[in-house]
């Protein structure tokens, strides 16, 4: 018998949720009436679930309810009476933590209200201890605007965190991010993969865990985060992978031109100007990089914060077809997860193959 499960994700990826589901032979689905960030699907196991690479959490769900009038406590409690948690009725030692998230701010209450009202309906059947931290059982609760839905949270750490790693800077990359975007990017199999802004690694390591096949190239401009990216390479037994100190601005000087099956990449956010002609200049110069490097049919995945800049860049070089555009909900703004492919620029002497420069140094 199949029970019914919620899983959580950047809002935006949800497609590549669906994407890695049917990988796994499961139909995933976009939540009905639920806010972005959400896909549903049915599993008559858990196991798979847990492999995916995509997601956060894990909600197991054991009450979904819909309402056209606006919610009431009295409403959520009735929810929570019409919960099952067999799980409970056999565990004498477990400890329990209500949450809840509130995604219609319209309504009269807290969050905090709605955890007490459905711990209280909850304890009074299971009178377990509450634990703020670690608890053995969290109960979650998810209001929506005409939506619903009370389940166990089966995953207490976010399956987008890793085990701890020698380099791991405020701003790295969430590996559920790197693990969509190599989805979209679609890389053949035995293909070179390229991350020109490499930061801590992550997209080269989730590629490996992708495919032990791809041949794998990272760079930053930033010697500690090179460096921090081997340490962690190394950290997860990686090997023959090519990590360099170099600028991504200046990529072509220092690889075969025409060679590369895919760059997947995320480049930084702050270019430390606030005048757009900045974020035109550098997404121009990158693209016009990244095309020297490409083989024809080869595809350009990247995170995109300043859209109008990078579509004014695209619109101006020539070369690349846009096949994916997905908007996302990176932490407190907004960001594009674009894929191009290189479909070649004929007739243009700068695009065929020459000779590698030397190579630069570090600044």
């Amino acid at each position: 018998m199949s029970s019914l499960y919620h899983l959580t994700t950047h809002s935006g990826l949800e497609p590549l949720v669906i994407r890695e589901l049917k990988n796994l032979h499961l139909e995933g689905r976009r939540t009905r009436d639920l806010a972005p960030g959400y896909v549903e699907v049915e599993s008559c196991t858990l196991s798979p679930l847990l492999t995916l690479k995509t997601i956060h959490h894990i909600l197991s769900v054991r009450n979904d309810v819909t309402t056209d009038t606006p919610w009431t406590l009295e409403v959520i409690r009735e929810a929570a009476k019409a919960c099952e948690f067999p799980e409970l009725v056999s565990d004498l030692e477990g400890s329990m933590r209500v949450t809840c998230k509130r995604i219609d701010k319209s309504l009269p209450f807290t969050s905090e209200t709605i955890q007490l009202e459905v711990a209280e309906v909850i304890l009074g059947r299971f009178p377990y201890p509450v634990k703020l931290k670690d608890p053995k059982y969290l109960v979650r609760v998810d209001v929506h605007k005409k939506h619903l839905v009370i389940s166990l949270q089966l995953t207490h750490l976010s399956l987008s965190k890793t085990t701890p790693k020698p380099y791991h800077p405020v701003t790295a990359m969430k590996s559920n991010l790197a693990h969509s975007m190599l989805l979209l990017a679609d890389i053949p199999l035995g293909g070179t993969l390229m991350d020109p802004f490499l930061g801590s690694g992550t997209t080269l390591i989730q590629a490996a865990k992708l495919s032990p096949t791809f041949k794998l190239i990272g760079f930053d401009y930033d010697e500690a985060a090179a460096h921090g990216a081997q340490l962690n390479v190394a950290a997860e037994g990686m090997e023959g992978v090519d990590i360099r100190c170099l600028n991504a601005l200046e990529m072509s000087k220092h690889f075969p031109w025409h060679s590369i099956d895919a760059i997947v990449t995320d480049p930084p956010y702050g270019i430390r100007t606030s005048k757009q002609k900045k974020y035109f200049e550098f997404y121009l110069t990158f693209l016009a990089q990244a095309r020297r490097l490409l083989k024809v049919g080869a595809s350009l995945t990247l995170v995109v914060v300043k859209r109008y800049s990078f579509d004014d860049a695209l619109n101006t070089i020539k070369g690349f077809q846009e096949t994916d555009r997905l908007q996302i909900k990176l932490g407190g703004f907004t960001a594009h997860l674009i894929r191009l492919v290189y479909v070649g620029f004929p007739g243009r002497e700068e695009d065929e193959p020459k000779k590698n420069s030397e190579e630069e140094t570090c600044p």
